[in-house]
């Protein structure tokens, strides 16, 4: 159970104990809130780094997609280059040189 610290509320309230546990709880209540919001904040701040980290992601991934692509177009090039190499190579064979 919560500590309730000892507040001056609790001196006036010397001869009412069930005001002083309305005090005491509205302490605990107070304190929880207090905390709750705190969480909250922190929280607040982690969902924002996973944002952050998300468009990181993101630019990541678009960025390998475009260098993907270049590789593929290069391939493509190399064995376009590869065909008119060999058609050459057999058009000069065939041509007896």
């Amino acid at each position: 159970m919560y500590h309730v610290p000892h507040s001056p509320l609790q001196e006036v309230s010397g001869d009412m104990p069930g005001y002083t546990k309305v005090v005491a709880d509205f302490e605990v209540f107070s304190h929880s809130y207090h905390k709750a919001r705190s969480d909250l904040a922190s929280l607040s701040i982690d969902c924002k780094n996973i944002k952050e980290t998300g468009e990181r992601f993101r630019e990541s991934a678009r960025a390998l997609r475009l260098a993907a692509d270049k590789v593929d177009v290069a391939i493509s090039q190399l064995q376009k280059a590869d065909l008119v190499a060999m058609a050459r190579m057999l058009m000069g064979a065939s041509l007896g040189r």
